[in-house]
């Protein structure tokens, strides 16, 4: 061990040992909200640019990872600190295997044809494109799966056992295998020093391979199951289909007639409510002519994706392939490619959460829908859209992964997935960044999150800027581009939710350093149990929530107190969210049944099958519901809801029945009485999702028989919650009430956000010495009980205590710039621990961090024992 350390650890005991000998209560922090009253956001159009402006003292903290250059530039600034980060996150080319795209109607896409996405992947040289385009800045990805996940991968679909190696002469031989020959035009890009390289261009193939998918019990019935294909058939590939009760699509046998085009299935009986998957060949429209040029969008605001866009591109036209390449900023390829699907291949880009569960998210074939996650993974076009295009088996393993019992069954549907994934190549990961986040040495306090980096509410609760730093008052950070809306619902850049994270909150929170460790935050606690849906008898997720009783909404501009955060809040949240299925955070509430309010802080969520994943869904995000119910933002038609009622006279409903409110998009229902009399909500009646037609929570289920004169008091959504704001392109204050630790006091579009710290949050602003950020949980409040749950949920608070000293003393010596080492960034110090510079270094020229030492160790040891955070037990 280092003899700093030694020193460091020696001090630190003995000045422990003899604190160890006098009684201490623990201290109780005060304040509340982030130690910094301000939070500037300066929106840049480059990664320069923002680069340029943290090297001139304009921003304090660059929210982007550094490339190479820039790297090699900062370790040489005394002024600036690096932190390390093995990004959550991937980049990768986005293949559309859609069979049509709207720039060529009717002519089936090449980018549809396994064999030629496989040709792609091995017409991309990633080792090029880690070591020499971004410097060794990068890691590898070969399936989408972050290399913060280990336990997830399947070893055998990645390097090594990669099987789409870059190899251009193999792409060749697999482009002419699957007819994509060349034809009679000379290629320009001809290059006989490439391996592979075309002298003519290719053209399109005699015969193509599509993809029918009847649904088995609608559009095809049986045994036997006759189906006549959509288009005509020159070869029958395959035919899948799932065997009554079993799970997945297995090979069938069939029989074929060429003369009537009609496929049948005898001698077994297939599932209800799957599809019979059906791969031939057809006849190309465009047989032997030159292919059309492949509209390639590549991202000229990001340098590395720019430079892997320019590089794929290259070697595609070499080998025969032409090419519309068209690089442009977000804003130029978002509509077409995420929105319009018309595109062949888009440089993409992902932040990818803690587990892989964004693989269903990412691939699965339900979520291919305008401004939908998925944009690669298309569904069969016929008869009608049905299950994945690119092997029904993928939609299972992903379906697997989210709706699995524990986090063993989900981490080996993941590794399936990623078999299937592999061999069809979808897409084609390319990296994730391996880089350094970089801040001023006059910024202390600052946590370097895991995957992440310093991007995330424990830092902006803690850092602060030492004296003599400009604009002490104010945090100034800085974006490489500028939201493309900022709008709670549909926002889905990682820029939108640099502003949006800093005002609404989730449920739950996790550990910076360990993302496996789950945190208590606006949820107290939780507990998962289960219950029976009386429609199938089948036994589903339900999970209770327990609400701290601190928590408030703010006003935006003044950050003045509106009320309380209540369970309602969260109930009007999901209601009114699952209204909106092309909502970015729709998945957080698409699987509840039903909701149960408990008292104004507990709450139960009732869920429609089994998942381990439940227990973090129905959290995100919270809206105001009163503020919510009658907004109507600036330019908008009508307000979000208004309030309604339905009367029947002479009702008369048995358990079990339900009585939809057709046609109705329902944000709360308030009550419902019979003869005048209140029915009791989660007793004598459920109000329950509803996925037939619209989405809506307008189905009212009666658990206890009711006979009279019926009355259903609610609100209804009228409203749009689209555009750059919710409701509105212009008007943000109407809406963006805040329970976050800032409240928004000032945003000019394209420009800047101006932030307030929340003074009401419900987080103390953090002693000076919580380095680990440790939850600890505590005793059990039995003065909240709930149905199933007598004991109460668990208490907790966060303490500075031994972890955050061992922590300091083992970050002691460190400093936040490294020597380099070419070609690619030397791996940090493992003593580095940017969360323990919290003091500035007095004895240097100028005071300001950069080196954890002796001023850092006694800062932790001053506020030792300090607790903060606690869960309160009183209202």
């Amino acid at each position: 061990m280092d003899s700093k350390k030694i020193l460091a650890l020696s001090l630190v005991t003995a000045l422990l040992f003899i604190a160890g000998l006098i009684p201490i209560n623990p201290v109780r922090a005060q304040e509340k909200g982030p130690r910094t009253p301000y939070l500037y956001m300066k929106f840049y159009e480059t990664p320069e640019d923002c680069y340029s402006d943290l090297k001139l003292g304009a921003i304090d903290l660059m929210l982007w990872p550094l490339t190479a250059d820039q790297y090699y530039d900062a370790i040489d600034d005394p002024n600036i600190v690096l932190g390390p980060v093995s990004e959550n996150g991937m980049f990768e080319f986005d293949l559309n295997t859609n069979e049509t795209i709207p720039t060529y109607p009717g002519v089936i896409s090449p980018t549809s044809q396994a064999d030629f996405r496989r040709a792609l992947a091995l017409l991309t040289d990633k080792p090029y494109l880690v070591n020499d385009v971004l410097g060794g800045f990068a890691t590898r990805m070969d399936v989408p799966v972050v290399v913060n996940a280990p336990s997830w991968l399947n070893t055998s679909c990645v390097y090594p056992n990669y099987d789409w190696e870059y190899d251009p002469a193999a792409a060749a031989a697999r482009l002419d295998a699957a007819g994509f020959v060349q034809g009679s035009t000379p290629n320009p890009d001809y290059d006989p020093g490439f391996p592979g390289s075309a002298e003519y261009m290719r053209v399109y193939p005699e015969n193509v391979i599509v993809h029918d998918n009847p649904h088995v019990g609608t559009e095809v019935t049986g045994p036997p199951y006759s189906y006549t294909l959509g288009l005509t058939a020159t070869e029958i590939v395959r035919v899948m289909g799932v065997l009554e009760g079993e799970h997945w699509y297995t090979s069938l046998s069939y029989s074929f007639d060429p003369g009537t085009n009609t496929l049948t299935v005898d001698g077994v009986t297939l599932e209800e409510c799957t599809y019979l998957w059906i791969e031939y060949r057809t006849p190309h429209p465009k047989a032997g002519q030159d292919l059309d040029p492949i509209i390639f969008y590549s991202r000229s605001d990001h340098l590395p994706r720019l430079k892997s866009g320019e590089h794929l591109a290259t070697n595609m036209k070499k080998a025969g392939i032409p090419v519309d390449y068209r690089a442009l900023p977000a804003s130029g390829c978002y509509p077409p490619v995420m929105g319009d699907r018309d595109y062949h291949i888009y440089t993409g880009g992902w932040r990818l959460g803690r587990f892989p569960t964004s693989l269903f998210f990412l691939y699965h074939s339900m979520w291919w829908m305008p401004w939908g996650y998925n944009y690669v993974n298309a569904p069969c076009p016929r008869p009608t859209p049905g299950i994945s295009c690119v092997d029904p088996n993928l939609d299972v393993a992903l379906r697997d992964i989210w709706y699995a019992e524990n986090m063993e069954v989900a981490i080996v549907a993941a590794q399936k997935a990623q078999s299937i994934y592999e061999t069809c190549a979808p897409n084609i990961p390319l990296f994730c960044s391996k880089s350094f986040f970089a801040w001023r040495t006059w910024l202390l306090g600052v946590c370097n999150m895991m995957g992440y980096g310093p991007e995330n509410t424990y830092t902006f609760m803690n850092a602060y800027k030492a004296s003599g730093a400009p604009e002490p008052d104010r945090i100034r950070v800085g974006w490489n581009q500028p939201p493309e809306a900022v709008n709670i619902m549909f926002s889905s850049w990682v820029y939108d939710y640099g502003i949006l994270d800093r005002i609404y909150e989730g449920g739950q929170a996790v550990n910076p350093y360990d993302l496996s460790t789950d945190q208590a935050w606006i949820v107290q606690d939780w507990s998962v149990s289960t219950w029976t849906d009386p429609d199938d008898e089948l036994e589903k997720t339900k999970v209770t929530y327990w609400l701290r009783k601190d928590i408030y909404w703010v006003t935006p501009v003044t950050g003045e107190v509106v009320r309380q955060f209540t369970t309602h809040d969260i109930a009007f949240s999901n209601m009114f969210s699952f209204a909106f299925d092309d909502g970015w955070n729709w998945d957080n509430v698409m699987d509840i049944d039903h909701m149960n309010i408990v008292d104004d802080f507990c709450f139960e969520i009732y869920f429609v099958d089994i998942s381990y994943w439940f227990q973090y869904s129905g959290n995100y995000p919270y809206l105001p519901k009163d503020e919510w119910l009658t907004a109507q933002p600036a330019g908008a038609a009508n307000p979000f809801c208004e309030h309604a009622t339905y009367s029947e006279l002479g009702a008369s409903y048995a358990v079990g029945d339900d009585l939809i409110l057709t046609g109705e998009l329902i944000a709360q229902v308030e009550n419902v009485t019979v003869d005048g009399v209140a029915l009791e909500e989660g007793v004598d009646y459920w109000v329950r999702q509803n996925a037939t037609g619209a989405y809506s929570f307008n189905r009212i289920y009666f658990n206890t028989a009711v006979s009279g004169d019926l009355e259903i008091n609610y609100w209804r959504i009228i409203g749009d919650p689209h555009g750059y704001f919710p409701g509105s392109d212009t008007d943000w204050e109407t809406t963006t009430y805040s329970i976050g630790p800032y409240t928004l006091v000032e945003y000019v579009t394209g420009s800047h956000a101006l932030f307030m710290k929340n003074p009401y949050y419900f987080l103390e602003t953090p002693p000076l010495g919580e380095i680990d950020w440790l939850w600890w949980w505590g005793d059990r409040d039995a003065s909240r009980p709930a149905p199933q749950h007598p004991e109460g949920p668990r208490t907790g608070y966060f303490h500075v205590e031994l972890t955050d000293v061992v922590y300091a003393c083992m970050g002691y010596g460190g400093q936040g710039y490294m020597e380099p080492d070419p070609p690619g960034p030397p791996e940090p110090p493992p003593f580095w621990v940017p969360g323990a510079d919290l003091a500035p270094t007095y004895t240097s020229e100028v005071p300001y961090g950069g080196l954890v030492d002796i001023y850092d160790l006694t800062t932790v040891l001053i506020n030792y024992d300090t607790q903060f955070g606690n869960t309160p037990i009183a209202p």
